[in-house]
């Protein structure tokens, strides 16, 4: 579309309804009001990089046309208000002794809500581009509050009601006597200790000693007592389960799942299968010395070989053993390589797994005929396992908790219900 073009367009009528289209699918997010003063100027700027202009004049001149746009179309809907209010009959106000922003209001309030939707819709257009300006009310153009009052909007400045304002200077006073009685304010290496001397930190120690003093009878004999004595003993074994938990949900949970089922790695303490043994002294070395750490001099210690990795096996042969060892449980698929991997488990696995796969926990080799599995059971877990070995660690317990903590947590693991 050439400058020309447009240019005819404003000046037609053709062109007050296309404007005004234009104003009110504007109207979604400016008014009508707004779109005609401020889409056409921009569109004036904007031509001399989209269209072929020759000429600053013809640019400047549309510029103009859309400026004086506003005025033409007001006085357009304003002659056609007047026209409605007359047609319909809708009484105008011309008390003189009234200011005129109330007899626009009033007029424009019979008109917006006239019971034909038609008229109703011609006064809600009047009312966007037809608004007397500040100039003409009461106080002049400064007069910012009257404006507002003729879009229906009051800016008060009521007073607060007295009740809320001593609410507020209450909580006021509050607030600073808090910051003085109590520590408060961060500073560079410190805080203000506030004049109460308050401490958070010094309460909850305060309740940790109350605490061990109340227990510190019990604790007592549960220090002197064997772990057989504590099992045995209705009161000590009440309370060296409670605290036993306590003790597991902190620091064993998180390995050994938080109903001590167990995950892949990490063994399932439910259960009557165990790796190093399930009675009560040996749950008791497990915990405090730990496994393959370097923490302890005496943690559990049993390394298998990577018979793949350390040339011991050729991969056929880790086939073979695999599916004999899965034939223990009856799981094998493939019964002729079992049978050829009977041979290869003898002489290279049943010294700590047993001739029977039955497993040796003086060594820490578990069981193998139970489908029982720390890493998985099938093949493919199996073959991984044999060919590059495991190694899981176990923090020694007994160096970062004292011996009654270890004890409770013994005699918990023990009752959970694969204790021997």
């Amino acid at each position: 579309m050439c400058i020309s073009s447009i240019m005819a367009i404003v000046d037609g009528e053709l062109g007050s309804a296309v404007a005004m289209q234009t104003a009110l699918r504007i109207g979604k997010t400016f008014d009508a009001h707004t779109a005609l003063v401020h889409v056409l100027p921009p569109l004036a700027v904007c031509i001399p990089l989209c269209c072929d202009v020759e000429g600053q004049e013809n640019v400047d001149l549309l510029q103009n046309k859309s400026i004086t746009l506003q005025e033409r179309q007001r006085e357009r809907f304003e002659l056609l208000y007047q026209d409605t209010v007359v047609k319909e009959g809708i009484p105008s106000i011309e008390d003189t002794d009234q200011p005129k922003m109330l007899q626009f209001s009033a007029t424009k309030l019979m008109v917006t809500g006239h019971e034909n939707q038609e008229v109703a819709t011609r006064g809600r257009l009047f009312d966007i581009i037809v608004m007397p300006p500040a100039s003409e009310l009461p106080g002049g153009a400064k007069n910012a509050t009257l404006e507002a009052a003729l879009m229906d909007i009051r800016e008060l400045n009521n007073p607060l009601p007295r009740w809320w304002l001593w609410i507020l200077y209450a909580c006021i006073a509050w607030s600073l006597g808090y910051y003085v009685a109590y520590p408060a304010i961060p500073l560079v290496s410190s805080y203000t200790k506030g004049v109460l001397g308050y401490s958070s930190r010094a309460e909850v120690a305060k309740d940790v000693a109350a605490a061990k003093e109340a227990q510190k009878e019990s604790l007592d004999k549960l220090d002197a007592a064997s772990l057989e004595e504590i099992r045995t003993d209705p009161e000590l074994l009440e309370f060296a389960l409670a605290g036993g938990k306590s003790a597991y949900n902190v620091n064993c949970s998180q390995c050994h799942g938080s109903g001590a089922q167990g995950f892949v790695g990490y063994p399932n303490l439910n259960d009557d299968e165990w790796i190093w043994g399930g009675s009560l002294d040996a749950i008791y070395t497990t915990i405090t010395h730990g496994i393959r750490n370097n923490q302890s001099d005496d943690a559990r210690i049993s390394d298998m070989p990577a018979f793949l990795k350390d040339e011991i096996l050729e991969k056929e042969q880790v086939n073979q053993v695999v599916e004999y060892v899965l034939s223990l449980s009856g799981a094998s698929t493939d019964a002729a390589a079992a049978t050829a991997g009977t041979e290869i488990f003898a002489e290279n696995c049943a010294a700590c797994h047993g001739e029977a796969g039955e497993g040796i926990a003086d060594l820490g080799a578990p069981a193998l005929n139970n489908a029982i599995w720390l890493y998985g059971g099938s093949k493919e877990t199996l073959v991984e396992t044999i060919s590059y070995s495991r190694a899981g660690v176990m923090p020694a317990w007994g160096q970062i908790l004292d011996d009654a903590t270890v004890k409770k947590l013994t005699v918990y693991v023990h009752s959970l219900g694969g204790g021997q």
